[in-house]
């Protein structure tokens, strides 16, 4: 049968004509195991994180194992997309192989190309809220609470606050 990722042989050393080496030489042999990795070329998708309103930034990918001659690389062999949205939460990013490229080609034929999805995450922005602090006695110049924001949150997104007088 083919051998498998995985499979493992043992290996025994034989020594041809050891009498004849053992006169002049201390011969030591050590018997072994070969074990069956996988070679397939890989396509790894970069996680990527970025804090919600910032600008979106590029996918990435790392390539191993490829063949001196046939390189892998983005966008002829494949191309890399993350699922649609910008809410704050985790996007899967997918591996497209291109299938009319000759080296996508050449490696199928021969033993596949192993792909492996990102993860592109949009982190919740943090916005904080501080209130001051009040003291005294009631006047009619009473002083109102207030509020100041910390945030940079984009145009679209609407903060606001509104101040009331609890003596109204």
């Amino acid at each position: 049968p083919d051998p498998k990722v995985g499979d493992e042989y043992e290996i025994h050393v034989n020594v041809k004509d050891i009498s004849t080496l053992a006169k002049n030489y201390q011969i030591t042999t050590t018997d072994g195991k070969l074990v069956i990795v996988d070679n397939k070329p890989k396509i790894e998708a970069d996680d990527i994180s970025i804090i919600y309103g910032q600008a979106e930034k590029e996918l990435t990918a790392k390539v191993t194992k490829a063949e001196e001659g046939h390189p892998l690389a983005s966008p002829n062999d494949f191309t890399l997309s993350r699922a649609e949205g910008d809410d704050a939460k985790e996007y899967k990013i997918s591996i497209t192989l291109n299938p009319q490229s000759d080296n996508v080609q050449y490696y199928e034929a021969k033993r596949g190309i192993t792909l492996v999805e990102g993860t592109y995450t949009i982190e919740k922005y943090s916005v904080a809220f501080t209130w001051s602090e009040l003291s005294g006695s009631y006047t009619k110049n009473a002083q109102y609470p207030t509020a100041e924001i910390t945030t940079k949150a984009k145009a679209t997104d609407v903060v606001s606050l509104k101040t009331y007088s609890p003596y109204d």
